[in-house]
């Protein structure tokens, strides 16, 4: 029997504007320094960006404008939401499996902007979303409707294996009945750091950088292909 190969999908709240300009950089490699910690710079050409930080304003402002809000966003709330999808290994349809993902997540809330990276140890795809559900003929802004809690999270990612995954003949985490078995998935700086830590070894990257790499960027993580990828 092979290596399971796991179907991937981590979600997270963007707290502020700011911050989202900080992943916008790091997904259109404008972060300095970053041939230091690219795993395949050849592939980088591959790489796939659509969209744009700023069309989170144009469509909240369009909301506003329409007074289509049911309720006005709270000041407290996430300025957006980051998936990252990607598998444990790259398959032959990496770019097929991102383009379902993606018209996946679109079904779920307002798309605005996405990255595929191909320069990585595996690809990726950041996707960056409004938390807004429609109700009646107005809108709500709520990440708690879209993430949830930690149960409605894991039900999110099996919902996702089982219309996306699956597919592609992708494996699903298995889940056990102690929290300390639990399979848990790599969160985005440890992803940096362990990325990072195996491109030292591998003498692609000065001893220092490892450190330096966790500053530049807590959003790394999986996997994605541009081809078919559409906003």
């Amino acid at each position: 029997m092979g290596t399971p190969n796991y179907a991937i999908i981590h979600a997270r709240r963007i707290k502020n504007g700011g911050h989202a300009r900080l992943l916008e950089r790091h997904c259109r490699r404008e972060v300095p320094g970053v041939e230091r910690w690219q795993t395949a710079p050849e592939r980088a050409r591959e790489n796939v960006t659509m969209g744009s930080m700023k069309n989170r304003e144009r469509i909240m402002t369009h909301i506003t404008e329409l007074k289509l809000w049911a309720r006005k966003p709270q000041k407290n709330a996430a300025y957006c939401v980051e998936f990252v999808i990607t598998a444990s290994r790259e398959i032959g349809e990496m770019g097929e499996y991102f383009k379902a993902a993606v018209e996946w997540l679109q079904k779920k809330a307002e798309l605005f902007f996405l990255a595929a990276h191909y320069d990585e140890k595996t690809p990726h795809v950041h996707a960056y979303v409004l938390p807004i559900q429609l109700e009646g003929q107005k809108y709500r802004y709520s990440t708690d409707a879209l993430l949830g809690d930690r149960k409605d999270l894991e039900r999110l990612q099996e919902e996702f294996w089982r219309e996306v995954g699956k597919i592609f003949s992708l494996d699903r985490g298995e889940k056990t009945e102690r929290r300390s078995e639990r399979v848990r998935h790599t969160g985005l700086s440890t992803y940096a750091s362990r990325q990072s830590r195996a491109a030292v070894a591998a003498g692609q990257v000065p001893q220092q950088e490892p450190e330096r790499l966790q500053r530049i960027q807590e959003k790394k993580r999986s996997q994605d292909r541009g081809r078919g990828l559409e906003l």
